[in-house]
């Protein structure tokens, strides 16, 4: 199906789209950010919870390119990735009305490297459909990142205190992240002197919190939101969570091609 379904999809279903841990956020109410999707892994042993993505079509989570790489890194099959989405919790909660989604294709681009983290952007299609509901729906991508100082929504499971290497229970959610200008953003290179090549691009849009507030190791991959659309995803930034140092995002303005031209039933 091709991307300008997608759009359609959204504007003709609105019912089901959105009309509107994290360091420094708050716990998320259910049914409030339903294009949220946790990424996990399920080794038969035990699941859990390793990036965030969002819902962009019934069968198709948007997500982070490097959140595929711990397939290939550790050798792990396909067969145990999961999408669960509906729900607020990182893991099994007594009530809880997520839905886990095995997947069966995931399609990373062509281009990118791990090194630079360049082209930071991959699709997981699901082997059942993604059922729509109060609780569950498809967000809208935007045609352009938000401007300068803009506040904007970020919500993941990320760490949410510095050197705390903990995944929270529930969803995560930041009002005070605010796009930063661009050229600012890219005097900063590298944001982790760690990694030299992981380099601020055009392809990329940068956040800061006011207060120290910042994404964390867990939220790669998560939707960030403007006025109801989706403008980017979490890519990269300092491993010093909480310092008030921006993190990269990838601007999914400049990948809508791309991602029509994957999507396919």
């Amino acid at each position: 199906m091709k991307y300008w379904t997608i759009l359609l999809f959204c504007n003709f279903v609105q019912v089901w789209c959105v009309p509107q841990p994290i360091v420094g956020g708050k716990s998320a109410k259910p049914e409030v950010y339903g294009y949220q999707v946790s990424i996990q892994y399920d080794n038969g042993v035990r699941k859990w919870h390793f990036c965030g993505g969002s819902i962009i079509h019934p069968r198709y989570v948007l997500t982070a390119g490097h959140c595929t790489g711990m397939l290939q890194r550790k050798n792990r099959s396909i067969d145990g990735l999961r999408c669960v989405v509906g729900t607020i919790y990182s893991t099994y909660h007594p009530g809880d009305v997520g839905v886990s989604h095995a997947v069966d294709e995931v399609i990373v681009h062509e281009n990118y490297d791990r090194p630079s983290l360049k082209d930071d952007i991959a699709l997981m299609r699901t082997k059942d459909y993604i059922k729509f509901n109060e609780a569950v729906w498809a967000i809208q991508i935007a045609d352009r990142p938000p401007p300068d100082d803009a506040y904007i929504i970020m919500t993941g499971w990320g760490y949410t205190e510095p050197g705390v290497k903990e995944i929270p229970e529930k969803l995560q959610v930041i009002r005070t992240l605010r796009v930063m200008n661009w050229k600012e953003c890219e005097a900063m290179n590298p944001l982790d002197p760690k990694y030299p090549n992981e380099l601020v691009t055009w392809r990329n849009v940068c956040i800061v919190g006011r207060k120290g507030e910042s994404t964390c190791s867990g939220d790669s991959g998560g939707p960030a939101v403007y006025k109801g659309k989706q403008f980017s995803l979490v890519s990269f930034g300092s491993g010093s969570c909480g310092m008030g140092l921006p993190t990269a995002m990838v601007s999914l303005d400049k990948y809508k091609d791309w991602i029509e031209e994957h999507i396919h039933e």
